[in-house]
């Protein structure tokens, strides 16, 4: 499982946040990556170890 994350900057430091999005694999992370590129956002694709859902 991959997951999407987002590059986001403050003014101080730059870190990539999870986007909310889980991939069965990393062929689908990327698809979605390169769509996010194309409207000017950075986002990379990394390993999921495990998932923690949280009640809202």
């Amino acid at each position: 499982m991959y997951g999407l994350f987002l590059l986001v900057c403050s003014s101080v430091n730059c870190q990539f946040e999870p986007y909310g999005y889980i991939y069965p694999d990393e062929q689908n992370c990327l698809i979605d990556k390169e769509v996010l590129a194309t409207k000017g956002k950075i986002a990379e694709c990394y390993p999921v170890e495990g998932i923690i859902r949280v009640k809202s």
